[in-house]
């Protein structure tokens, strides 16, 4: 009786842990092939990075594996752009927010539009629609003196940064757009406010 028991709790569990997935008979398994990258994979198929993600509840688009089976959707529900709508290529160093700011919208707004599950997986080179009646222009952002800006040497902390230059950690971040203390990188320019 203890053994049915306890075979059924992991199956069960096993079947919460793997998710149950609705895959159309059209839909194709692509074997992950060493040096492939997301994004050569989402080219070759035609099919959005963002979609490949989300089909395949994948956590981190840079760590994929050889071997590893990704479900390639045969049809995905990308809106289609409003004929007015503003096309944008996101450049490496951008994010959903800094994109919503500099054209008067949100970021939850431009996920929508887009359907990008993730806000935080975009990447260089992907295009995004602006929704029209969204745009704002921008107002010229003042360049800093050089004296305002530091180059992040390895092993620096944002709130070691902060507190040398003795300005607000989160004021620091929110001067450079950044959204996570814990991601900086050694060259990273950031203005000291």
């Amino acid at each position: 009786m203890y053994r049915k028991l306890m075979t059924r709790v992991v199956l069960v569990m096993v079947l919460l842990v793997l998710g149950t997935q609705v895959v159309s008979a059209q839909d194709r398994v692509y074997i992950v092939q060493p040096g492939d990258t997301l994004g050569a994979i989402a080219n070759h198929y035609g099919v959005p990075l963002n979609v490949i993600v989300s089909y395949n509840s994948i956590v981190n688009p840079s760590r994929i594996y050889a071997g590893q089976r990704l479900l390639i959707p045969s049809s995905w529900n990308t809106p289609a752009p409003a004929p007015s709508a503003t096309q944008y290529v996101v450049k490496a160093g951008d994010t959903l927010k800094k994109i919503a700011d500099w054209y008067g919208t949100t970021w939850q707004a431009l996920a929508s539009y887009n359907g990008i599950a993730n806000a935080n997986w975009i990447y260089a080179g992907m295009v995004i629609y602006i929704p029209s009646g969204g745009y704002v222009p921008p107002a010229p952002q003042p360049q800093p003196t050089p004296s305002n800006v530091y180059y992040v040497r390895y092993g620096d902390t944002m709130l070691r940064i902060a507190n040398y230059f003795g300005v607000n950690v989160w004021r620091l971040a929110e001067a450079n757009g950044i959204y996570n203390l814990n991601r900086i990188y050694a060259g990273q320019r950031l203005v000291i406010p």
